[in-house]
């Protein structure tokens, strides 16, 4: 299992230098690949048998969450290898909280409060720490006074000392029965902002498009279990706090770990009853979460995935039997049809995707869009205007549905170059137009 707790560089591709420009540098990724095969190879060479403990601690108060309701899992949960003598060589820590007390203004690298465990739990018990990150979507954030380094010792100090008092007394396990289960899913990708990275190559994954009308990516879900100690459960992305405490009540095990971002980053997982994704994913307002979400369709199929393995399936209600009676015969009323209004057309998000220009002779740009077909919005085309004046030029569909619009234009200076500010207006079947989006502008 592959895990990143959300203090690294980008390798996703959404922070580049522009909103259209993939964050991933190549040769970071292949440096993690060879770090990883050199941690592997010498974890290898150090390999000692070993016992394990296990330990729950709670830490109220420390994290605090930025969306309604509010909902927090606290628990910090510990696995522990000692060798035969009871020496400590691996401790691993799940907790879930975002790990940003020193927050953006922080200029530094750094670990942030898991680094203030490694170097706690090390300088007490010694071995290797691991932190692996709980349900910190949702969005759980540390609760503190200041983001200092200071305030970091300090958060990252407590949590540790958690851990490892509820460590104190904890049996060794020797023959433990282990066992792994793996699934592979199909998630449905539905928010529109994902769509438009992936058509244009920001994320640099392997997404599946199919008939229907949205994008599909397989990924990962798996279960470890430890006989009737311990179980693990894996999320890939940040669930909400919602998540876990459904995954932890299927589990029969005394402790049970949640662990997020592992094997994959999907974004927020979401459950479907708390997933509204914004009007405009640009000023989200108190749904910041939708627009960095794979979707309202990630948490059940994770779900119910995880409950597979772990033997769990939802009861069936058995029916309580009614008697039998012969009806009496009414007439039945004609039902008064009711009309459901069709969404205006929209453009949820639009931008260029490239620019071949030359101060000499103009040149070629591409414009992609993304609309709110996928949601009965009917667009059958989007008018394109140059500094609020109609061009000509419409975007066409492509792919299924006419959720996405691309145009490749062409353009010719008359006079002094300039940069080109285009508007692009929708329309529907019956030409009634939607919201304008301005503007967009290709240099």
């Amino acid at each position: 299992m592959f895990h990143a707790y959300h203090e690294n560089e980008d390798t996703l591709g959404l922070w580049g230098e522009d909103f259209y420009i993939s964050g991933i540098y190549p040769p970071y990724l292949d440096y993690i690949d060879s770090q990883v095969v050199n941690a592997v190879v010498e974890a290898r060479q150090k390999y000692v048998p070993v016992k394990l403990r296990f330990g729950e601690g709670q830490a109220p108060g420390y994290a605090r969450d930025s969306r309604d309701p509010q909902v927090i899992d606290e628990a910090v949960t510990v696995m522990q290898a000692v060798n035969y003598d009871g020496n400590a060589v691996v401790t691993l820590v799940n907790y879930a909280n975002h790990p940003e007390v020193l927050w953006s203004e922080n200029t530094f690298i750094t670990s942030d409060y898991p680094g203030v465990i490694y170097e706690y739990i090390q300088s007490h018990v010694g071995g290797t720490v691991v932190f692996i990150s709980g349900s910190l979507g949702g969005l759980l954030t540390p609760q503190v006074s200041e983001h200092t380094f200071a305030q970091c010792e300090l958060f990252g100090s407590d949590i540790a000392q958690i851990a490892l008092d509820s460590l104190q007394g904890a049996p060794a396990h020797s023959d433990l029965p282990f066992n792994l289960n793996r699934e592979r899913v199909k998630i449905d990708i539905t928010n529109p902002l994902f769509h438009l990275f992936a058509l244009i190559n920001i994320f640099e994954v392997d997404y599946q498009w199919f008939s229907d009308q949205d994008f599909k990516i397989e990924t990962d879900v798996q279960y470890f279990q430890f006989g009737d100690v311990a179980g693990i459960s894996t999320a890939p992305g940040e669930a909400f706090s919602e998540v876990s405490f459904d995954v932890k009540s299927h589990m029969t095990t005394q402790y049970k770990f949640f662990f997020c971002l592992a094997n994959n980053e999907l974004g927020y997982l979401i459950p479907p009853e708390a997933y509204h994704f914004p009007e405009n994913p640009f000023d989200p307002g108190d749904n910041y979460e939708e627009t960095n979400s794979p979707g309202q369709y990630a948490v059940p199929t994770i779900v119910a995935a995880l409950n597979s393995m772990m033997g769990y399936a939802s009861p069936s209600p058995t029916p309580t039997p009614t008697p039998t009676k012969t009806p009496t015969p009414t007439k039945t009323p004609t039902p008064t049809p009711t009309m459901t209004p069709t969404p205006r057309p929209m453009i949820l998000v639009a931008g260029y995707s490239g620019s071949y220009l030359s101060p000499e002779n103009g040149g070629s740009f591409s414009l992609l869009a993304i609309t709110n077909n996928g949601t009965g919005g009917g667009v059958m085309g989007i008018n394109v205007l140059e500094n609020s004046m109609p061009t000509g030029m419409s975007m066409i569909p492509i792919g299924p549905d006419n959720i996405a619009f691309r145009l490749e234009g062409q353009v010719a200076w008359e006079g002094t170059p300039h940069s080109l500010l285009m508007s692009l207006i929708p329309f529907d079947r019956g030409w009634r137009t939607g919201n304008t989006w301005p503007y967009l502008t290709v240099d």
